[in-house]
């Protein structure tokens, strides 16, 4: 290996079999995916165990992906449209009976959609167990997707969350 090990790379102790574990409890490393269109952004967390401590050898993956948001009522111009939108609410209100066990499904403020779920991992972990988690998710998203596009859920802004910037500055 061209490290000695253990050493730390930013938020991770990485041990002599390269297995990550947090560097500091406190550390909440994070990244981010573009996946067909929807950014999703992973978290990884130290578990507190009893007493208040950390607890070593586990942690948390908490996945996060905004799908789309719910057409504006400024952009309906026609009685089709807004049945469209109609659509959409009562779809996103059945959504969570759909949905695999953990996962949520929320309606932001800004009318944008958001699926997370959050799960237990073993600390410390392979590099492949992480990508293989974030990969699952991203596979049983998919169908997700095509379900609220087809209902006419647009997809989300590129790379912007929140309010749609429509001049520029």
């Amino acid at each position: 290996m061209l490290f000695d090990a253990p050493f730390q790379l930013g938020p991770f102790a990485v041990d002599h079999d390269g297995r990550l574990a947090l560097a500091t409890p406190d550390s909440l490393p994070r990244f981010h995916i573009e996946w067909r269109g929807c950014r999703v952004e992973a978290v990884l967390r130290g578990e507190i165990g009893d007493g208040g401590a950390p607890a070593g050898d586990r942690g948390e993956l908490s996945l996060h992906a905004i799908v789309g948001r719910v057409p504006s009522t400024a952009r309906i111009g026609s009685d089709h449209a807004t049945a469209q939108r109609g659509s959409v609410f009562e779809a996103l209100r059945a959504l969570p009976a759909a949905l695999p066990a953990g996962w949520r499904a929320d309606l932001l403020a800004d009318h944008r959609v958001a699926l997370q779920c959050a799960s237990k991992i073993d600390m410390p972990m392979t590099v492949d167990a992480l990508l293989t988690d974030v990969t699952l998710f991203l596979l049983a998203l998919g169908p997700y997707l095509e379900l609220l596009a087809e209902l006419g859920v647009e997809a989300p802004a590129a790379g912007a969350p929140g309010m749609v910037k429509t001049c520029p500055g």
